[in-house]
């Protein structure tokens, strides 16, 4: 997993995986975040007559520019998929990490949850936590699902025109429980 957050920089990746002679790599079950708004996730520069197999990753950047493919700017993920289509299985997504600092690489995100592919090498993760064996999470973290876990999909008021908010106001948001308990 990749957290990048460099706002006093532009135009970095959060990670660069391809060029020179890298070949017959892989780059699987990866986050590869970018927490502002100057920077991206994820740069991929293909090795000519080589091939590298990416897939199975989430890729998220607060920014308008995704991913680069070659030099390409992919400002969406289907952008990104139309120039590499062999990523398959890939998200764009928010890995909801549990904080902000760049050293915790934490999620309990049903979107990371289970969605991985296993290797025979990598047993256990970042915590020495042994890895799903037929269905690991993304990225360096493995979890168990939370029971209930609600997060805010929509705010339906206050309204956008309030400047200012009166003493007291209504808060009405939309909520969606991502946990594996029904609610």
């Amino acid at each position: 997993s990749v957290k990048l957050t460099a706002p006093t920089r532009s135009g970095i990746a959060a990670a660069t995986f391809g060029g020179g002679v890298l070949e017959n790599s892989m780059f699987y079950n990866n986050i590869v975040a970018c927490f502002d708004t100057v920077n991206f996730a994820f740069n991929y520069i293909p090795t000519e007559d080589a091939t590298n197999y990416i897939g199975y990753n989430i890729y998220y950047s607060l920014g308008p520019l995704l991913n680069k493919y070659d030099g390409i700017n992919c400002l969406s993920f289907a952008n990104w998929q139309t120039h590499c289509p062999t990523d398959g299985n890939s998200q764009n997504v928010n890995p909801a990490y549990l904080n902000s600092t760049l050293t915790d690489l934490r999620s309990y995100s049903q979107n990371v949850k289970a969605h991985g592919i296993p290797f025979a090498e990598v047993t256990d993760d970042i915590y020495g936590t042994l890895r799903d064996a037929t269905a690991p999470c993304i990225g360096a973290f493995e979890f168990s699902a939370l029971p209930y876990d609600f997060e805010i999909i929509e705010f339906i008021e206050p309204y956008d025109e309030y400047c200012v908010a009166p003493n007291s106001a209504s808060l009405r948001v939309v909520i969606k429980n991502s946990g594996i308990n029904a609610f």
